[in-house]
C-alpha cells in the first residue's frame, strides 16, 4: 500500500506506514524511530455498512494505531533493562519454561514411536504453550502501564528477549 504517516509526539518526529486499507480492516507499521511493529484493526461485519476505513476516519485511525506502537515502543526502550530482569526472574520461577522444553525434547524423541503417543505428547505440549502464553500475557499486564494484546504481547517478549530487533 505505502502510504506514509508523520507525527510528531512530544517533539519526536514519528513516521509509519499503512500497509493495509480496505473498508473493513487497516493495517500500519511503525518505521521510525522504532521498527518491526505493526498493529491492525478490523470493523466487523454488523458494523460494515456504518463504518469505513477509507477516506478521513481512516486515516484518524491509522494515526491512532501508530501512536499507541510508538509509545509501547519508548516504554520498552526506556524500561528495557528492568523489564529484561523481571522477565528474567519470571520465568526462573515458572515451572512452564522447563515442562515446554521437555516436552519438546521428548517429542522429538517420540517421532518414529507410537503416533498415539505422540498425539498424547504434542496435546500436553499444547497445554503447556497455552498456559505459559496466559502467564506471559498476565506478566507483562502487571509490568506495562498500558493493555496489551497478544499481538502485542508476542512482540514484546521477542523484543526483551533480542530475538527481534525494534530500534
Amino acid at each position: 500500500m505505502g502510504n506514509e504517516i508523520n507525527l510528531l509526539i512530544d517533539g519526536i518526529p514519528v513516521r509509519g506506514e499503512i500497509t493495509h486499507r480496505s473498508t473493513r480492516d487497516i493495517g500500519v507499521q511503525i518505521c521510525a524511530p522504532y521498527k518491526n511493529f505493526s498493529a491492525k484493526r478490523h470493523i466487523p461485519s454488523m458494523a460494515a455498512g456504518y463504518r469505513s476505513f477509507i477516506g478521513t476516519k481512516g486515516d484518524l485511525v491509522a494515526e491512532e494505531l501508530l501512536r499507541e506502537r510508538y509509545v509501547i515502543c519508548q516504554y520498552l526502550d526506556t524500561h528495557f533493562v528492568a523489564l529484561a530482569t523481571e522477565l528474567a526472574a519470571f520465568l526462573e520461577q515458572s515451572e512452564y519454561p522447563a515442562q515446554q522444553a521437555d516436552l519438546t525434547a521428548k517429542l522429538k524423541g517420540a517421532r518414529h514411536e507410537s503416533p498415539l503417543k505422540n498425539q498424547h505428547l504434542k496435546g500436553l505440549k499444547r497445554n503447556i504453550d497455552t498456559l505459559l502464553e496466559a502467564q506471559l500475557v498476565a506478566f507483562l499486564d502487571s509490568v506495562f502501564p498500558m493493555q496489551i494484546s497478544k499481538n502485542m504481547a508476542e512482540f514484546i517478549l521477542a523484543a526483551i528477549q533480542g530475538k527481534l530487533a525494534f530500534k
